[in-house]
């Protein structure tokens, strides 16, 4: 049987008495399946995988638990948000980003009152939920405390879709004619050539483009690699915080304005080291391309907290 959204929503273990979900998702981005690992670490068992943009199929299920991490919320074709989740679903809010305003209307402040405090990945999702009289901190993102489990590296350095902040599954590659070659070429000729350049999108055709199984597969391949890592360059902020997790030299590049401006990088943008377009057009990076620097922060007590408040939750120890 083809999979399909709606005729298949999970794994159910009968004989267990508690049930746990985990999101799912239909959307190009990789990033979103590397969230989906990240929460899967605390989960005993997955008897449920729970569609993000559509959390309403899942109110005819028994009661679960589950980690609500990440982006919210889809769809992205004009209909209405399916939010707030279904009572079915008992939630932890930790590591939540508000990517909708919409999700930050006054209607929906009863419903986040019973689930504080939230954990946000950000300041701004931190800002919205404030605002609104809900206690919320930040958390930063659940990615941080991915493992790694490998004990050597290689000599691989990754480009990750490295001028794409804010693109979306089109992003070009350096043989495509529309590439930022004025700011490939600032990187010198040999680590280019030598270098292993990968995409963070789903490349997968319908049906298994909805297929969580098959796009968790993808998402751990990219995982083992950057675990392994000499040095990744990167635009994409799931993999630069997955770097950070596994202790793998990163190098975030973005457009200036994003470091002010965007909605996801406030608290997170200061845990790397990176680099804005124009400081790369300036010829201002200074990148050990021999011996990679260590990452600037100790992310430890971020992913100590986060790890301790996912145990909590999962142990029931947080009611």
């Amino acid at each position: 049987m083809k999979y399909s959204r709606t005729r298949f929503l999970g794994r159910r273990f009968w004989g267990t008495p508690e049930k746990y979900g985990l999101l799912k998702y239909e959307s190009w981005n990789l990033g979103d399946d590397v969230q989906s690992l990240a929460a899967a670490q605390y989960l005993p068992h997955i008897d449920f995988d729970i569609s993000r943009d559509h959390l309403g199929e899942a109110r005819d299920f028994g009661p679960m638990k589950m980690i609500m991490n990440g982006w919210f919320i889809g769809p992205f074709n004009n209909e209405p948000i399916d939010w707030p989740p279904p009572p079915n679903i008992n939630p932890l809010f930790v590591s939540f980003h508000m990517g909708r305003e919409e999700l930050a209307d006054p209607k929906y402040r009863d419903y986040y009152k019973q689930f504080e405090p939230i954990g946000c990945r950000g300041y701004k999702t931190l800002e919205r939920l404030t605002n609104l009289g809900v206690d919320a901190y930040f958390s930063g993102c659940l990615t941080l405390t991915l493992q790694n489990r490998f004990k050597e590296r290689t000599d691989n350095i990754y480009f990750v879709d490295p001028f794409s902040f804010g693109e979306g599954r089109g992003y070009p590659t350096p043989k495509s004619k529309n590439f930022r070659q004025d700011l490939w070429e600032k990187f010198p000729e040999d680590i280019r050539n030598k270098a292993t350049y990968l995409r963070h999108t789903v490349e997968l055709k319908q049906p298994d483009y909805i297929n969580p199984y098959k796009r968790a597969r993808l998402a751990q391949s990219l995982l083992d690699r950057y675990a392994q890592a000499k040095l990744v360059i990167t635009g994409r902020i799931h993999c630069a915080l997955p770097c950070l997790a596994m202790g793998t030299p990163v190098i975030l590049l973005t457009e200036k304005e994003v470091l002010s401006n965007d909605t996801r990088m406030g608290g997170l943008i200061d845990l790397f080291k990176h680099y804005s377009f124009d400081e790369i057009l300036s010829g201002a990076m200074d990148i050990n391309w021999e011996s990679p620097e260590p990452n600037p922060v100790d992310i430890t007590p971020i992913a100590d907290k986060l790890r301790k408040t996912c145990t909590d939750f999962i142990n029931g120890n947080n009611q």
